[in-house]
């Protein structure tokens, strides 16, 4: 799972709603998370902006590992107040849970 992916669920935007506010085209976010594509550097700092996540933290080298992936998640989730979300490693599935306020 790309690392733009992660980020992109966690902030609740569709690709279309990332592209628009990143001023891409919603090919550029999807072939960004396919891995077919590397988007320039002004590309990557504007999506990386909409995020409010450091650039290193979309496109650093290497596999979406759970460290990665949980601070991705502690970003977004400061912006959702969910009750707990929880990662595994293992198959790269997340799931948040919201409780009742």
């Amino acid at each position: 799972m790309h690392p733009l992916t992660v980020a992109r669920f966690f902030n609740g935007l569709s690709r279309r709603e990332l592209a628009e506010r990143a001023s891409v085209g919603t090919a550029t976010v999807r072939d960004i998370e396919r891995g077919i594509y590397e988007p320039r550097l002004s590309t990557a700092k504007r999506i990386a902006a909409v995020l409010d996540l450091p650039l290193a933290a979309l496109w650093d080298e290497g596999d979406l590992g759970a460290e990665r992936l949980a601070v991705l998640a502690r970003s977004s989730l400061a912006r959702m107040n969910p009750a707990s979300v929880t990662a595994d490693p293992g198959s790269g599935r997340m799931a948040v849970r919201h409780e009742p306020e």
